[in-house]
């Protein structure tokens, strides 16, 4: 054994695979018309109630209307959070769901 390898004995290394999102990712819901006080926390909220689970997403609280975009594992996934929360009420408002190419996302940044 090396004095390399024997130093990185006792450390703790994690794959990174676990983080990387599934092949076939890049599956984008937009939600539109949030309650004035939405964060991460009422994103992920959101999306896991109706089913999904969120890999990444990002609030927009100071558009107008105010929105939020969530990656979901596969399109199959992303149809059936949108389906499930369109036109639902969240805090007193009707929010609208779709699902979002890649190029759309990046254009809210």
């Amino acid at each position: 054994m090396s004095d390399r390898d024997e130093g990185n004995r006792g450390s703790r290394s994690r794959s990174r695979s676990r983080s990387q999102p599934p092949v076939g990712g890049n599956s984008w819901v937009q939600i539109i018309d949030l309650p004035p006080k939405s964060n991460w926390s009422s994103l992920r909220r959101l999306i896991t109630g109706a089913g999904g689970r969120i890999l990444t997403g990002k609030v927009y609280q100071h558009r107008s209307p105010s929105c939020a975009v969530a990656e979901l594992s596969d399109a199959e996934e992303a149809q059936k959070v949108a389906q499930k929360l369109d036109g639902t009420d969240l805090a007193g408002r009707r929010i609208t769901v779709k699902v979002i190419s890649v190029e759309q996302r990046n254009k809210l940044d």
